[in-house]
């Protein structure tokens, strides 16, 4: 099951885009924390999408989904918006 994968916080938005999908809904991407190896401390950052194949104009027969390692654009961004007082060295921030 992929939700042993994803950080349990997110899985109710995992599941609604689940939902949406099968709903013939065109959902937007998400972004979700995906677990690193079996540690369930290191997580990385990713970007969630899917595309439905329709089968009458609404259900949908196939669907075919990307997931996509961000976590280090992701980090960058999340750096430029913290001041420069609050990092540290390894780019962490202080409290």
């Amino acid at each position: 099951m992929i939700e042993w994968y994803i950080v349990k916080e997110d899985i109710p938005r995992f599941h609604k885009l689940q939902n949406d999908i099968m709903n013939g809904e065109s959902p937007e991407d998400i972004l979700l924390r995906f677990y690193i190896k079996d540690d369930k401390h290191d997580y990385a950052w990713c970007n969630v999408s899917f595309l439905s194949i329709l089968c009458d104009d609404r259900t949908p027969m196939y669907v075919v989904g990307r997931v996509q390692d961000i976590d280090k654009s992701f980090a960058a961004c999340a750096m430029e918006m913290i001041p420069s007082t609050h990092q540290t060295e390894g780019g962490k921030t202080k409290d």
